[in-house]
């Protein structure tokens, strides 16, 4: 799977606050953010996005999932954008793009944990591959566990996607599946699964044969030999060579 594939499905559901003062590239960034990112606000100086910073928490209840600024700009430059933005949510992730005379800003941005600096002009390879090097560094961002190619599990959400597209999964699979695929290289054996089954359904008694029906059926569900069952020892996920 290419990189850029891959970063879309990391990030399809994040959110983004881009500011820039040049309208040029500020147009241009937000066509190639657009293809990566569920919702971009785009500002062209810190005043004003600071002021969407705060009213995006005031009206979602949550903050950006991603801030990329640029560092001189009129009415509030982004050194002083990013200490306010700390201030109010001090994990906040925040990118900064700078020209090749601004390095005497680095220091200071590097003082505050800033997470990543782009040299401008840059290209979407250059997004991609500082997006996709950053994501892959915050635990917080990746709620997703790439498959393959076409399915990729939400660990939020407890869901299957093939193409973007559900797969419904019945009760059991999501419980198995869940366990396997967060603890990848892990063998976990028929007796380990069945307690966890049976810890978490009141219904239902949980037999070996329930286990096997499930995973059966979880399966056919999935790309070809996702789950491996290793004879007298248990089921097994991994994927470190899908990609």
């Amino acid at each position: 799977m290419s990189q850029l594939k891959k970063l879309c499905l990391l990030t399809k559901d994040f959110t983004v606050l881009y500011i820039e003062d040049d309208l040029i590239l500020r147009e241009k960034t937000y066509i190639m953010l657009n293809n990566l990112f569920k919702h971009i606000d785009t500002a062209s100086n810190g005043k004003e996005g600071f002021s969407l910073y705060k009213e995006y928490y005031n009206c979602s209840g949550k903050y950006y999932d991603l801030v990329i600024t640029d560092i001189k700009m009129p009415l509030m430059d982004g050194v002083t954008l990013s200490k306010k933005i700390r201030t109010l949510n001090s994990k906040q992730i925040i990118i900064v793009t700078s020209a090749h005379d601004e390095s005497k800003y680095l220091i200071e941005f590097i003082n505050m944990n800033i997470n990543k600096f782009i040299q401008k002009p840059f290209s979407l390879d250059t997004i991609t591959t500082t997006f996709f090097e950053l994501f892959e560094n915050h635990s917080k961002i990746l709620s997703h566990i790439i498959i393959d190619e076409e399915y990729y599990w939400d660990k939020e959400t407890k869901k299957l996607f093939c193409n973007f597209d559900e797969i419904k999964l019945s009760y059991n699979e999501i419980i198995i599946f869940d366990i396997l695929v967060c603890n990848q290289n892990t063998i976990f054996s028929a007796h380990d699964l069945i307690s966890v089954l049976s810890s978490t359904n009141n219904i239902n008694e949980i037999t070996e044969n329930t286990l096997k029906s499930a995973i059966k059926r979880l399966r056919k569900k999935l790309p070809e030999n996702i789950i491996m069952n290793y004879y007298g020892q248990g089921y097994c996920i991994s994927l470190l060579d899908t990609f």
